[in-house]
Formats: structure tokens, sequence, C-alpha cells
């Protein structure tokens, strides 16, 4: 699902078409703004074909022969792409409803733009920019010792932010509402897509690209886990009142049964000059687990706060599609945050129906011959 050319170019003709209308909104004559909002909507439509996109795909699909599958960044970059297009027609509709815009509804519009200028950036640059940066081998085994305990900590750590953000989006939700979100939070914003008929058509596109990216996020997580996906979000939001960020990470990572379960291989292995090698190689790759983590969660934490942005201020301005916002960005928040826990308990191996990628404990099982650690 990674982005085609034909894809990134019609994004640049909503981004360019956005950022022209930003700069006059509250500012210029009527005329010329919404003279403006139509040249935004003609690119926003012109990117759609019977509800599809050029290039974007809502449903996971096999790779052709010869062509590698895209990376899980690849894929949540552009569903993050996507969200941020929405974002910037949401907002957009909102700076140029007929009565006097107000200030806020601009400034959201200007925030919306710099949101999709910095994720097209992202796909410019595309895993493969930051790929290989660990090609050399580490010359002190000893940094395993030290980077073992630094990608355990910054898993936590970034799970955690995403979680503070996700619990602040979605305190902007009545507390009533919040509940049912981590049930069928999608297929009720699916259901409400069709409502309230008096909305502008740019506010119309935008619900559109909204849900196409929170249906490519929802497709990420594989049909056995979805359930458990939900109850990881639903385990944060139970306790993320009485208890601190981190601490509420590592329990929901399940770091503490890690930590024990490693500590007596990992000690074991400070005395043994024969594992230099292994060490050398543990330390590379607990490494380049901290680098991919790192991007995965970034563009995460990234749809969090778009959607978090969005949420209050669409709702207050079309109350016809409020109950839509709520549903579809709290659901959106519910479903990233659920994927961050699962994305962390796999690159730390503490318990997954689904794996992609050998973690943590398996590094530290090959670096310290220890295979038992790896069952």
């Amino acid at each position: 699902m990674s982005a085609s050319p034909i894809y990134r170019q019609n994004v640049r003709g909503v981004l360019i078409a956005a950022r022209n209308l930003e700069e006059v909104v509250g500012k210029g004559d009527e005329n010329e703004v919404y003279a403006l909002a139509g040249d935004l909507l003609s690119a926003a439509l012109a990117r759609e074909s019977a509800g599809a996109v050029a290039g974007f795909q809502e449903q996971a699909a096999p790779a052709a022969e010869g062509v590698p599958a895209p990376s899980a960044e690849d894929e949540l970059t552009l569903a993050l792409t996507e969200l941020e297009v929405g974002e910037v027609l949401l907002t957009s509709a909102a700076a140029t409803m007929p009565d006097e815009p107000d200030p806020g509804s601009i400034g959201l519009l200007a925030g919306a733009v710099d949101g999709l200028s910095a994720a097209d950036r992202l796909q410019e640059a595309g895993s493969s920019a930051v790929t290989n940066l660990f090609g050399g081998a580490t010359a002190d085994p000893l940094e395993f010792f030290t980077d073992l305990p630094a990608t355990v900590g910054g898993v936590v750590r970034r799970t955690a932010a995403v979680g503070t953000d996700t619990v602040a989006g979605l305190a902007t939700i009545p507390v009533s509402q919040v509940e049912p979100l981590f049930g069928a939070a999608l297929s009720t914003a699916e259901a409400l897509l069709h409502t309230g008929d008096q909305i502008a058509a740019l506010a119309r596109a935008g619900m559109r690209a909204v849900m196409r990216a929170l249906r490519a996020l929802a497709q990420l997580v594989p049909d056995n886990l979805r359930d458990q996906v939900s109850g990881w979000a639903r385990k944060w939001w139970d306790g993320h009142a009485d208890t601190i960020a981190e601490q509420l990470s590592r329990r929901v990572l399940a770091v503490g049964e890690l930590e024990a379960r490693i500590a007596g291989a990992v000690e074991a292995a400070r005395f043994r000059a024969d594992l230099d090698s292994s060490l050398r190689e543990g330390a590379d790759r607990l490494k380049d687990l901290d680098q991919r983590h790192g991007r995965i969660v970034d563009a995460l934490a990234r749809i969090v706060r778009a959607l978090g942005r969005v949420i209050a201020p669409v709702a207050a301005a079309f109350p016809p599609i409020a109950p839509w916002i709520l549903a579809a960005g709290g659901g959106g928040m519910v479903t990233a945050l659920g994927i961050t826990v699962w994305i962390g308990r796999d690159y730390l191996d503490t318990g997954v129906p689904f794996e992609r990628v050998p973690g943590v404990r398996l590094v530290v099982a090959h670096a310290t011959g220890t295979p038992a650690l790896g069952g």
C-alpha cells in the first residue's frame, strides 16, 4: 500500500489548492475565497473515481511477484496522508462557511495544511531513506548491554506518548459516547457517512477521505487480532486515570515479564567471551528495532494527533455530522492506540497472536546463546 506517483501527484494538487485558500481566507475578497474553495474541491474530486482514489488501496492486496511487500511504515504513512487530506478538506469547509469565519477555524486550516505538507514529505522520503543505518558491525560487544534497556525503554516511552495523546483526544468526546468506541466505531462511522444532506461538498469530500484512511488503518490489523487490539486500547483507557503513562505502558506491554524472563541470560552473557560476535550482532539488531519502532509509532502518533485536532471544532461547525466525527475520530484514535500496543508487544516479543518482526526477546535469545528464550 505504498504511494504511487499518481497518488502523490494528486495529493500535491490538493495541497497547493489548500495553501492558496489558506493564504486568503479571512483576509481576501469573499468571491476570491469561494473561487479558491472551488479550486480545492475540484482538486479533491479529481482524485476520486466511483469513490476510489487512484493509487490508494483501502484493502490489503498481495504484492506482485518480485515486488517487495510494503513496510508497516509505508502503509501507515499512506493512511496518514489520506487522513491529512480529509483534515484539510474538513477544516477548509469550516473556514469558508457563509458566515464570518471563526479565527479558530482559520488557524485549524493552517495547521491542517502544514500537516498535509509534512505527510507529503514523509511520502517523498519513503522507508528506503532510513534503511541500512547500521550496515557496519558494532565495534564493542558491550554495547549490547546498554542498547537492550535503551530499546525497551524507547518502546515503552513512545507507546506511553501515543496513549497520552489518545486519552487527550478522547477527552473531547462526551463520556457517554466513549465506551461504544471500543466496539464497532468504524462501522458506526460508515453508517453515518451519508447523513447530513445539507453539508457542503467540500466537507463531504473530507469525510470520504477520512473514512478511506480509517479503513486502511483497520486493515493493518489481522482478523485474529482485532478483538485483542480493541481490548488493549480499552485496558489503557480503563487504567489511564490512576496510573502514570509510562507505568501503564510497561504494564500493558508486559515489560516486567520480559525483563524477568531475560535477566538471567543477559547477566550470564557478560562473562562469556565466546559470545562477542553474537553480542555485536545483537546490538546492531537492537538499534535497528529501536529505529524501526520509532518510525512506525511516529506515524501512529501523527494519526492520533490529526484526529484529535478536528473532533471538537468540526463537530461544532457541522452539527449534522457531529455523530459521525465523534465515531470516526474517536474510533480512529482507539484503533491507532490498539495498533501501537500490538506493535510494541511485537517488537518486545511479549506475546501477540500475529508477529511481524523478531523482537527483543528473540534478539536476546540469539545474542546470549539461550535458545530456550525464543520458545
